[in-house]
């Protein structure tokens, strides 16, 4: 079942991050001059063009956080560290898995390279912290009606579930 939920909790994250590479193709002069983005316009950002995701980060090819919005500051240098983060900078392509970030959260990373022809100027990434996820978006993975759970780690306590009654 753990291969079933990451099929469709994958797209969520792809399907947003098409989006965030349009909108990081227009500021193009900001990724080649390192310049950073406002806490403004990032929170504008994600208010009207991405509300359902949690979290987005602009990062320049040398690691900079050029702007971050869902983010504290240590969250958006340890998202350097995640896999599909430093694969898309390498690579030049579009990845996105389920990890672990600060606290022991379960996210949903995306990452897409910000180009200019063949050259990487960083990488934008948007995610969803699941365990703090809308209803809607765990029962897209978990049938309605169903018990299903996600379980962080070897930890008791699930994270996220879907088809359960709250204890009395």
């Amino acid at each position: 079942e753990a291969g079933a939920a990451r099929a469709e909790l994958l797209p969520l994250v792809r399907d947003e991050l098409g989006k965030l590479v349009v909108v990081a193709d227009q500021a193009l002069p900001r990724f080649r001059r390192g310049t950073g983005f406002s806490a403004a316009e990032m929170t504008s950002l994600r208010k009207n063009l991405f509300p359902g995701v949690r979290f987005i980060l602009f990062l320049s090819a040398r690691g900079q956080v050029l702007g971050r919005v869902g983010l504290s500051p240590g969250d958006a240098i340890e998202l350097l560290s995640v896999d599909v983060v430093r694969s898309s900078l390498r690579t030049g392509r579009e990845t996105a898995s389920l990890d672990t970030l600060g606290d022991r959260r379960l996210v949903l990373v995306g990452a897409a390279p910000v180009r200019e022809r063949d050259r990487i100027l960083g990488v934008a990434v948007a995610g969803y912290v699941l365990d703090r996820a809308p209803r809607n978006v765990l029962e897209r993975v978990t049938t309605s009606g169903n018990r299903s759970a996600v379980f962080l780690g070897a930890d008791p306590v699930p994270v996220a579930a879907s088809g359960f009654r709250p204890p009395a």
